[in-house]
């Protein structure tokens, strides 16, 4: 089915984001009990606007929940689940879908390890 094959390259995604970048964390439920086009990403100590400006143009992402799309504001859905201010400025929504292709995806980790390294540094 097309959610199965959607929750294999998230899956994939996201077992290569972890390689490249293994203090990262994952928000929420595990990857089985969420919506297989999203992942909510911890990128310890680097907040995500910074995050996010990086990766211009070449991905796009959020920092808000899905249903506050374009505000800049951490997801109000984070700090419900856990009240942690600091770690909802330092995570980031990521979307696909089955037109991203497994290379668009590995396209993607380095895009995101390289802006996770570069404001590791600063």
């Amino acid at each position: 089915s097309e959610r199965k094959l959607l929750a294999e390259r998230r899956d994939g995604f996201w077992a290569a984001l972890k390689k490249e970048i293994p203090v990262l964390e994952l928000n929420g439920p595990n990857l089985n009990d969420r919506h297989p086009g999203n992942l909510n990403v911890y990128f310890p100590e680097v907040r995500a606007s910074e995050l996010l400006m990086s990766l211009q143009p070449q991905l796009c992402a959020s920092s808000g929940s899905a249903c506050s799309s374009g505000s800049i504001e951490p997801s109000y859905v984070l700090l419900a689940l856990d009240n942690n201010q600091q770690r909802a400025q330092c995570s980031i929504r990521l979307s696909l879908d089955l037109m991203n292709s497994q290379s668009d995806l590995l396209d993607a980790v380095q895009i995101l390890s390289a802006g996770y390294s570069k404001l590791k540094e600063n």
